[in-house]
């Protein structure tokens, strides 16, 4: 899904590109595209890593927490 998801957030910032300064997209521009899409694909995945260590750091304190109450 991360794929399909940054892909669909670097179209939206094309289209807005082109809608606000009036740039008709050419091959030029084309590698900026995919830069965008590269870079919201990494940054999600870096978010995406970001959110499951957390998660395994508060499930890892819980059950510290949890073995110390029960002591």
């Amino acid at each position: 899904m991360m794929p399909l998801v940054s892909f669909i957030i670097a179209k939206y910032i094309q289209q807005h590109l082109r809608h606000y300064l009036q740039l008709d997209i050419k091959k030029k521009y084309q590698y900026l595209f995919y830069l965008m899409t590269l870079l919201c694909f990494l940054g999600m995945e870096l978010l995406w890593r970001v959110l499951f260590e957390f998660m395994i750091a508060y499930f890892a304190m819980h059950d510290a927490l949890m073995q110390m109450a029960y002591r």
